[in-house]
């Protein structure tokens, strides 16, 4: 493996970590506080399981959807800014490895920028919906 699989596995690997967590949440609300017996000796049920999605329309679930996704990259290009500053040091004046971390930048400054384009492109389409459907879903 090189080590452009090597920085895919471990990006995939944080995503699903972070993520997976919260697509996961489920509440546990017992109505009595905690177990209780039925009087025909059966087990019953500590509480009901809830959904973890209180989108009511559309426009919401693609903007809670988007909130995880700036809450999970955003931590991400920091990460990979700190690295790219690490590969400038490191280059110590080598043409190849100044040309490497010069890239890196660039990149990571590109997803950086994708990842706020996102965000601005979700409020002015949700502001779009919202002018011409009279309703405030979007924040």
């Amino acid at each position: 493996m090189n080590k452009k699989h090597i920085t895919l596995f471990v990006l995939f690997t944080l995503l699903c970590s972070a993520a997976i967590p919260v697509l996961a949440y489920a509440e546990n609300n017992p109505p009595d506080g905690g177990f209780s017996n039925p009087p025909d000796g059966g087990f019953s049920s500590p509480g009901t399981l809830n959904s973890p999605i209180r989108a009511e329309s559309i426009q919401e679930l693609a903007r809670d959807i988007l909130n995880i996704v700036v809450k999970v990259g955003a931590p991400i290009v920091v990460f990979f800014l700190i690295y790219v500053g690490f590969l400038f040091v490191t280059a110590r004046g080598n043409v190849t490895t100044l040309e490497t971390a010069k890239k890196a930048l660039l990149w990571t400054f590109i997803g950086g920028l994708i990842l706020l384009g996102a965000q601005g492109l979700s409020s002015v389409i949700c502001g779009t919906i919202d002018t011409i459907s009279n309703q405030t879903t979007c924040s």
